[in-house]
């Protein structure tokens, strides 16, 4: 099944993407705006960039019918981490490897409790290079899962058995938090209903580091906000350059920030 084709889908289109690469394989999870839903791709040389659709989470690739309502990350090994609805859990799934034509596969979930501390989870993000787990809480009694309440817990040695420790512990001071993401060892934060800056935080000390601004607004639209989950992504080149990029959909573009710190 095709989800592009897929008429009855809820979610406004796959207009958010996530691509990492293991061992010379690439995998695309596509998903919308505020989504319960993550779609998975991979990519064949033998016909180029053309997405080649494997299933989804809730589906059968992961065994769950469980929409995914507490965040969802897939690291740099291919690993799935996702917060599936009402289970108080992690759900943490294994990269298994790939198929002769590049199709990936996952294994069986480990359960790992959400600290109590970040509880309703909203966003996770595991950096599979540190073992640096991200996570973000949500609003306590909201009928809006999708929404962030601003704190933020950043364990390390996540893998290595630390998930009651969490140091920094970042509280954002500017209002609705809508978008993380992180690279290296920094923290970006993009918001909704307010401004289209973006802030970076040192993930070492939870610092404010700088903010990211429109410096040319005769030139140049930024847009207004961010109001989707995974409206802003962070990449860190071999160079030490950072690059951001932020949903405009004002604009019906992508803006880019290139960041030396």
């Amino acid at each position: 099944k095709d989800p592009r084709l897929d008429m009855n889908d809820y979610q406004r289109g796959q207009h958010f993407g996530q691509l990492v690469t293991v061992g010379g394989n690439r995998i695309l999870v596509a998903s919308g705006q505020n989504p319960g839903n993550f779609n998975f791709y991979h990519f064949n040389p033998a016909s180029g960039y053309i997405a080649i659709p494997d299933g989804s989470i809730p589906g059968k690739p992961f065994n769950t019918n469980l929409q995914v309502t507490a965040g969802f990350a897939i690291d740099g090994n291919g690993d799935v981490w996702a917060g599936l609805d009402r289970t108080n859990n992690i759900s943490h799934y294994p990269m298994t490897g790939f198929d002769a034509n590049g199709k990936p596969s996952w294994g069986a979930p480990t359960q790992i409790p959400i600290p109590r501390t970040v509880l309703p989870l909203t966003r996770i993000i595991y950096q599979s290079d540190s073992d640096t787990m991200i996570l973000a809480q949500g609003i306590s009694g909201s009928w809006d899962w999708t929404a962030m309440n601003g704190h933020i817990e950043v364990y390390r040695g996540w893998k290595g058995g630390n998930t009651s420790a969490p140091n920094p512990v970042i509280n954002l001071t500017s209002a609705n938090p809508k978008s993380i993401a992180a690279a290296g060892h920094y923290l970006f934060v993009g918001y909704v209903h307010t401004v289209p800056n973006v802030d970076v935080f040192d993930l070492n000390t939870g610092n404010l580091v700088t903010t990211l601004t429109n410096s040319n607004t005769p030139a140049m639209d930024v847009g207004n906000d961010v109001d989707s989950m995974y409206g802003i992504r962070a990449y860190l080149r071999s160079t030490g350059e950072y690059v951001i990029t932020k949903d405009n959909y004002n604009g019906t573009s992508l803006v880019v920030y290139r960041w030396h710190p």
